[in-house]
């Protein structure tokens, strides 16, 4: 891209080549207007010589020399005849040039130069007797026959004055062309400067006001009105960034359906006011959304908006259930007396498009660090409480505990990035042979300082955190990989989780079938309120049966006991939890309980396992009682790898 000047610097040389090819031509056009001139100048003086030639010889004889002495004499103009009698040679050489349109020139040294031929005419056979040359074969004898030639005429017109007007002409051209080059040029240097000063103009007004976000009109005039408009357009754009630069902070600030000032101008204000900070959250209107629709649940919200309007000013809207707005006191027993009192004033039933919604709320306080995320923190451990109004600073515990879960949450993370867990082994005993049956694969944890962790530390914070179903993978793919090196029985637990996730169902599945390590496989399935309601559970058991594998229930006794899930999943075992076990030598219901369960499953032809086997007088007793497998401390901790 180049510049005004430069552009102008290539238009110039380009306008110098043209002009320079046309002066040229001009010159030339010139030469050939002279030249023209003179050969006319010199046919008219023909002409006049033969006709005073033939006017004279009517009257008289004149020798034609003496004519063209006399004429020569008059004029100035040198004029030779030269015939073919007297001037045999010259007459020949010249005769010779002249071509078919009868004539032939040439300049000499400042001289015009023409040659035309002296043809016989009827007055002329009164002096001459005209006689043909014999030589047929000579074109120029053929020539002199047919045209009856008598002469050759040269007539000499000098040059050098018409040639010093043509070079004057020529000078004034070149002068008024050169004249008119520089005034073009001076004019358009001049326009250029007024074009790079309109738009040096424009540039540092952009430098100066719109690349630092002011967004201020073009007051400077312009020399051309094509700059003029192009002002006109600018300002006219300035202004709509400034209307639509206004609606989009109004939306950035601003919530759409209530038009409170929302959480971005809320963080804003925080670092001006330094007040306690109240958030008020609808309760349950996750229901009222769900129970009418969203449509009904945004006039809801609109009109808690208003009625909160009624009290509090300024009125923050946060997100689509909760509010916030400053107390004007310091004083954390007089909030919360004055919080109390104004949750209940809010109550309040409101009728929208004929239905009653009842509206009560809940608040969280906080006067501290960050405002908005600690009294969001108040408000979900008034949720867990069911509390109304609770402040931040009385949570001391439960905020300890949510930075330790989020610390152990970040362990899980990078243990699953880089492959820091493990799957344990834990033998579970013939109570006949005293010899191994089976192995139950217990995951564990370790972080980057080595330090190992079992399930009950990171397993439930692992569901709430949505990364169970990672573990789940792990542990199924490390128990495949180990049947690969040695063939052996064990078993996996699975969680209701794994059974309303349909990817990790065919995850399982799949890898089953690919390794063909079904029959070695037991699988078991964690006791819950709502397991035997699953149909997609009963499903899933079926294919995995299919596969060989066995079923059995985890933790059984342990606080639902459902005995539906024998029949319905056509179970293959049954593990008695380690709360009846580990208490069985003394506590009596525990035993009776035990004993019913015992019964039952021989009846159903279902194998039983305790859990929790800690010493050999716990063993024994069990061994007493009938029970199939052991499994515990007493005959070993968990361990990396199977014997």
């Amino acid at each position: 891209m180049s510049n005004l000047y430069e552009r102008f610097f290539k238009v110039t040389i380009v306008s110098l080549i043209i002009a320079t090819i046309a002066l040229i031509f001009l010159m030339e056009s010139f030469y050939n207007i002279l030249i023209q001139n003179q050969k006319y100048t010199a046919n008219i003086i023909y002409k006049e010589i033969l006709i005073s030639k033939i006017m004279q010889m009517k009257h008289e004889f004149v020798p034609f020399q003496e004519l063209i002495d006399d004429f020569k004499k008059a004029t100035n103009i040198n004029i030779e005849v030269y015939s073919f009698i007297h001037n045999k040679k010259n007459f020949f050489d010249y005769l010779k040039k002249i071509d078919d349109k009868g004539e032939y020139w040439h300049i000499k040294k400042d001289k015009f130069i023409l040659y035309k031929p002296i043809k016989l005419q009827q007055s002329c056979m009164k002096c001459h007797a005209y006689s043909f040359i014999h030589q047929p074969t000579n074109p120029i004898i053929r020539k002199i026959n047919r045209e009856r030639i008598l002469g050759v005429m040269k007539i000499s017109l000098p040059l050098k004055k018409e040639k010093r007007k043509y070079y004057h002409i020529l000078i004034i051209v070149f002068l008024v062309l050169f004249g008119a080059l520089v005034l073009t040029m001076y004019g358009y240097l001049k326009n250029i400067d007024l074009v790079r000063k309109n738009i040096n103009s424009l540039i540092e007004f952009f430098e100066e006001n719109i690349a630092k976000g002011k967004y201020v009109f073009i007051k400077t005039s312009m020399n051309f009105e094509e700059f003029e408009k192009l002002k006109e357009k600018i300002n006219y754009a300035i202004n709509k960034i400034k209307f639509y630069r206004q609606k989009t902070i109004e939306r950035f600030y601003y919530n759409q359906l209530t038009e409170l000032p929302n959480l971005y101008k809320l963080k804003e204000e925080i670092k001006k006011i330094k007040k306690p900070l109240a958030i008020i959250n609808i309760n349950d209107f996750k229901t009222i959304n769900n129970t009418f629709g969203f449509d009904i649940g945004n006039l809801v919200i609109y009109a808690v908006a208003m009625e909160l309007k009624k009290y509090q000013s300024p009125l923050y809207h946060l997100s689509i259930d909760e509010f916030a707005f400053f107390l004007k006191s310091e004083d954390e027993e007089y909030n919360k007396i004055y919080m109390e009192k104004f949750l209940d004033k809010l109550k309040k039933t409101f009728y929208i498009n004929e239905h009653e919604i009842t509206i009560s709320y809940r608040c969280g306080i906080s006067k501290v660090g960050d405002y908005i995320l600690n009294a969001d923190m108040a408000i979900e451990y008034a949720k867990q409480k069911r509390k109304e109004c609770v402040f931040f600073c009385d949570i001391k515990d439960e905020i300890a505990k949510m930075k330790q879960n989020a610390l152990m949450l970040t362990k899980i993370s990078n243990a699953i990035k880089n492959n820091l867990f493990e799957v344990y082994y834990q033998p579970i005993i013939d109570n006949k042979t005293g010899e191994i049956y089976k192995y139950e694969a217990l995951i564990r944890m370790k972080d980057e300082e080595g330090n190992l962790y079992t399930p009950d530390k990171f397993l439930e914070l692992s569901k709430k955190a949505n990364i169970y179903p990672k573990i789940t993978k792990i542990v199924i793919d490390k128990v495949c990989e180990k049947l690969k090196q040695k063939t052996f029985y064990v078993s996996v637990n699975l969680d209701i989780l794994d059974f309303e996730n349909d990817e990790i169902k065919e995850y399982i599945l799949k890898k089953v079938i690919k390794e063909d390590c079904g029959k070695y496989l037991s699988f078991e399935l964690l006791e819950t309120s709502d397991l035997s309601e699953k149909e997609e559970v009963i499903s899933f058991i079926r294919e995995l049966k299919q596969k060989g594998s066995k079923i059995l229930i985890d933790d059984f006794g342990s606080g639902f006991s459902n005995f539906s899930y024998i029949f319905r999943f056509n179970i293959d075992g049954i593990k008695i939890d380690a709360s009846l076990i580990k208490d069985i030598l003394i506590d009596k219901f525990a035993q009776d309980l035990v004993i019913s369960i015992v019964e039952f499953a021989k009846k159903r032809g279902i194998i039983t396992i305790a859990e929790y086997v800690a010493n050999e007088e716990i063993y024994e007793f069990v061994k007493k009682m009938g029970i199939d497998y052991s499994q515990g401390y007493y005959f070993s901790p968990p361990k990396p790898d199977v014997e």
